[in-house]
């Protein structure tokens, strides 16, 4: 998403081999919205960093991690870690 001084709105996306610009109003509007959910979805940066330590922690103890809607849960039965996860997603 780039927005010029001057007002103009454009779309810049790339493919394998090449970049695309797209000044349409309507693809601009649709790709800002596509990006604001990905904003709202999106973890922090402490959030992702305390995700990914939760991980490596419950991997190495042989666990799984999943998210589904919003909730962690890990295996076995919540298990390695989920007072950790529990606390962590809680907060947010």
């Amino acid at each position: 998403m780039i927005e010029m001084p001057d007002g103009q709105r454009w779309v810049y996306s790339e493919s394998l081999d090449r970049g695309h610009f797209s000044d349409d109003p309507a693809v601009f509007v649709r790709h800002s919205r596509t990006c604001d959910v990905l904003r709202a979805d999106v973890l922090s940066a402490s959030g992702s960093a305390a995700l990914i330590l939760l991980s490596l922690d419950t991997a190495e103890q042989g666990g799984f991690l999943h998210r589904v809607a919003g909730h962690v849960d890990l295996w076995p039965d919540g298990a390695l870690g989920a007072t950790r996860a529990e606390e962590f997603f809680d907060g947010q």
